[in-house]
């Protein structure tokens, strides 16, 4: 009871939807933008906060490397999906 207001309001779960939606538009559609299909489907495992490395080699195809080298492109590659989410972010500015 003390916290009324704010979750009381009917229309902020599609306030929350609306801004689901800008985010992906303007930030996540550009950063798609040249990706290969296997860096498309490493973004999508990030963005659903996957974090294991077997399931980012999978997508990548380098489930036969070692586990270091699987490591290291996985790594390489979600460096990279970030700098691209970052500069999304920030409109473009790098």
């Amino acid at each position: 009871g003390k916290y009324l207001g704010r979750d009381d309001d009917p229309s902020l779960r599609l306030q929350i939807f609306e801004e689901a939606g800008n985010a992906e538009r303007e930030i996540v559609s550009p950063a798609r933008h040249g990706l290969t299909e296997a860096e498309n489907l490493a973004l999508d495992l990030m963005l659903q906060d996957e974090r294991r490395t077997s399931e980012f080699a999978k997508v990548l195809g380098l489930e036969t490397m070692p586990i270091r080298e699987q490591r290291a492109q996985v790594k390489r590659l979600k460096d990279k999906l970030k700098k691209r989410l970052e500069r999304g972010n920030h409109g473009g500015a790098s």
